[in-house]
């Protein structure tokens, strides 16, 4: 049964459990299931929503994780913009086809980490986010594979920039930069620099095929 969160006795009786098992973290899955009746359009209800889960934080002095749901377009959270100003952290999960892509879409007091990727793998009835497996995943348009082999054949060991790799391929800027961002999705190469100085660089997998 899903406590709901914008009723005082459910709030007050959870923080009430939650305070004495003393979590580090607190996942309400999804804001949907835990605000039944609300308007997640309405900046009144969203507001109500985030002060009960703030009261969780500050009494529980845990972090409080919300799984919410994007609009149809995915540019920002669907409803309003309450939850979004209130969040320390957003981070948006993408699916494409075994990859999961993990951006962050907003830092309140650090810089935004970089796109970090994975893979789901089955457990039992359930599944769990691995880092593991993810340079099994490879090159397959021609703009992907040209990227692949100008990194395996001229920066394989040291690594380039991006403006390096796209002399090195020729390629049309636009493509160029839709192939390499598929690359890093996919985990074959990654950024060891920052966003302003990018520097890539092949996966471990991938080093460890040219070592041999």
């Amino acid at each position: 049964m899903a406590v709901q969160l914008l009723e005082r006795l459910d709030v007050a009786a959870l923080v009430r459990v939650v305070a004495d098992l003393e979590p580090v973290l607190i996942i309400i899955d999804t804001q949907a299931r835990v605000t039944v009746g609300g308007d997640e359009n309405s900046s009144k209800d969203m507001g109500r929503f985030v002060e009960s889960a703030d009261q969780l934080r500050r009494v529980c002095r845990s972090t409080v994780l919300v799984v919410h749901h994007e609009s149809r377009n995915g540019d920002n959270l669907r409803g309003s913009t309450a939850m979004e100003g209130a969040a320390s952290t957003i981070i948006r999960a993408k699916k494409d086809g075994r990859l999961i892509e993990m951006t962050c879409v907003k830092q309140k007091e650090h810089a935004e980490f970089e796109p970090i990727n994975g893979t789901l793998v089955d457990a039992g009835e359930s599944v769990y986010y691995s880092h593991d497996i993810v340079g099994v995943m490879t090159a397959e348009t021609d703009t992907e594979n040209k990227i692949y082999a100008a990194m395996r054949e001229h920066c394989g060991s040291t690594g380039a920039s991006s403006t390096t790799l796209l002399k090195l391929t020729e390629l049309p800027e636009s493509s160029f930069h839709r192939g390499k961002n598929a690359l890093i999705r996919k985990g074959i190469i990654r950024n060891e620099g920052s966003k302003q100085r990018t520097w890539y660089v092949l996966s471990d997998e991938e080093e460890q095929v040219l070592e041999s």
